[in-house]
Formats: C-alpha cells, structure tokens, sequence
C-alpha cells in the first residue's frame, strides 16, 4: 500500500512537471506570435520525432525504408516540389498496388509515366512554387510523417539536406490538413492553420503552413528570442527581415555562426552579413547545401521546406517545423560539425 501511494504521489508530481513544462513552451510560442490566445496544446507523448542531417544519413535510404517499411499501408499522400528519384518512384510504384497512392507536384516537376496509372497525381497551378517536400504514410494502427528540406531526386542524392520523421497521429492530421488543402486545389494561400503545439515524448512541436501561416515572421522571431546562439544553414537568403534579425544578434554578441550555398540567389545579403562580422561563410558541398536549418539557443531547431525569401513567404507552398528538444538540436549541431568540418568554407561566392 505505502509503495501504491508512493507512486501515485510520484506520478502526480512527474504530471504537474510535465504540465508546467508544456505550459512554459506554449508561453514561449505564444510571446513569439503576438497573440492574445495560447497555443492549444496537444498531447501525443507515446510518440516521438527524429531529425537526421544528409549526410552522415542517407535521405534517399530513409524515405525508401519507410515507404517499404509497411506493406499494409492504407494510403499514401505526398506533397513534393520534384521526384524523379528511381527508387522512391518504384517504391510508390510497389505499394500502389494494395494502398492508395496521391501525389501532389509542383506544375515545373517532369512527367511520371511509372505512376501515371498507379498514382493520383495532381499538379499546382498559378503563381508561386508548391515547394513543399513531406510524405504521409497511414496504416490502420500507425502513421508516419515524412518532412524537411529533401526532394526525392537523383540529384538530391548529392546534396546535403535535413529530414524530420515522426508516428505522431496529431502532427500528422495536421499535415494531412495541408495536403487536403493542396490536392483541393487550393495553392498559394489557405485557411491559415490552428496553432497547435504537440507535445511528444522527446520534443515539442509546432508546424507552421505558408504563405497562409507567415513562414518569415516566425522564424524571425524566434530568432529574435536568441538569449545565446544562433546557428543556421540557407540554401538561399533574399528576406531582408531574417537578415536584420540574425545581424541584431550578432550585435547583442550572441554566438552567431552560418553557412550558405555558394550558387544560390541570396548572395546580396550574405555578403552584406559578411561585411558586417557576421560568421557566415560559403560552403563547398560535393553537391547543393540544401539544408534549411535553424538552431537557436541550442534547443530550438527550425527546419522545413522554407527558404528566408520574399517568394517563400508571400507565394510559395511551403512549411517549417519548430522542434524545441536540448537533446535533438545538440545532436544536429554536433553532427554538423563532425560531417562539415572538412568541406572548405569561404567569404566569398564564385
């Protein structure tokens, strides 16, 4: 009886911590959006999200694995800005023939004469890019969601990006959402999405929708609430709000630190971080770097679809992650210096 009580004590106490804990993030997104309501908070702690930097891991392997991880699944629905990976087409190709199979592509991205009859595949419309790149895998008991900066490709297999993975069925329905939306026909800016934080079992969580969602706000003020360390990776940096937010914490004399594709079309304001202290260099990559990627304070990442550009945020289908998790960002920052520390960085771009 004394251990029974023991441990219902023990488990009221571990509850009213988690409760305080999740309370005090959703304060913190809450001071970043400006609202006058909280967050809604949503509980799906028997489940858990896995962020990988490509390389050390294989992008391509990943959504393989998945994709044939389960061959029951019920249904599939992606939205991908380009695929012509082999692989990954073969493998959707393979679970058509017992599982639904949608796609949604951006109008640029090649025919798919494999899943011409396998898949429903619909194409974006309009002005804008549908540069969204997560998959949606739902088996009776068990969801997976599939989301980051990679496009199935071959030319991806080269590049270095960041993928996020999580069986939460709550950040999934949100997602799911957004595909609905998207396949609806509905392109370049919708209804904008609830503000859910999802607590899991290793992380916090907060999914944000673009245009409709304000990509560039939010990652700007999350770089703003930087009290120690901003690290980041852009594939392409026009956004001239970002900008001022990563310079302002340099100025504040956080540690600011980050890298950029040396062929991409944000120059201009790279170069003018540069001329201004800012520890932001060129990186060689054997392929394209990329990677969208965001670590703020060492605990806060922020990866996803979006570029810090003027498109990105105003026209674009896109959507980024909050990830608030010690334990996860301090892994990507240590595997990013352990993967990169050989690639040449420069200060300036060919």
């Amino acid at each position: 009886m004394a251990w029974s009580a023991f441990h219902r004590i023990a488990w009221r106490i571990l509850l009213v911590l988690f409760v305080v804990s999740a309370l005090i993030v959703c304060q913190r997104f809450l001071s970043l959006s400006g609202a006058s309501a909280p967050p809604v908070l949503k509980h799906d702690a028997d489940s858990s999200l896995s962020v990988f930097l490509c390389p050390p891991a294989n992008c391509t392997e990943t959504l393989h694995n998945l994709i044939i991880h389960n061959r029951t699944w019920s249904y599939v629905r992606c939205a991908l800005y380009d695929l012509d990976d082999e692989t990954i087409i073969s493998d959707l190709l393979s679970v058509s023939r017992n599982a639904s199979v949608e796609i949604v592509l951006d109008e640029g991205s090649p025919p798919i004469r494999e899943l011409e009859n396998a898949a429903t595949i619909r194409r974006e419309h309009g002005r804008g890019l549908m540069h969204n790149k997560f998959c949606l895998f739902s088996a009776p008991d068990y969801k997976l969601l599939f989301t980051g900066s990679y496009n199935p490709t071959m030319n991806a297999r080269k590049n270095w990006n960041v993928i996020a993975v999580s069986d939460s069925e709550e950040l999934f329905s949100q997602y799911l959402e957004e595909f609905n939306e998207l396949s609806g026909g509905t392109f370049h800016g919708g209804k904008p999405s609830k503000m859910a934080v999802v607590r899991l079992n290793n992380s916090i969580v907060f999914a944000r929708f673009c245009p409709e969602d304000e990509c560039e706000y939010w990652l700007a003020k999350s770089i703003e609430s930087a009290s120690r360390s901003v690290f980041f990776s852009v594939f392409s940096l026009t956004s001239k709000r970002v900008s001022a937010a990563i310079l302002d914490a340099a100025l504040r004399n956080l540690s600011v630190k980050g890298f950029a594709e040396p062929f991409q079309s944000g120059r201009k304001l790279v170069e003018s971080l540069q001329r201004s202290g800012v520890d932001v260099s060129f990186l060689d990559t054997p392929g394209m770097l990329h990677a969208k990627l965001f670590i703020i304070d060492s605990r806060l990442i922020v990866t996803g679809s979006y570029n810090p550009t003027a498109s990105a945020n105003e026209i674009n289908d896109e959507n980024l992650l909050f990830i608030e998790s010690e334990e996860l960002a301090g892994n990507i920052e240590n595997l990013w210096n352990k993967s990169y520390s050989t690639l040449t960085a420069r200060s300036y771009s060919p």
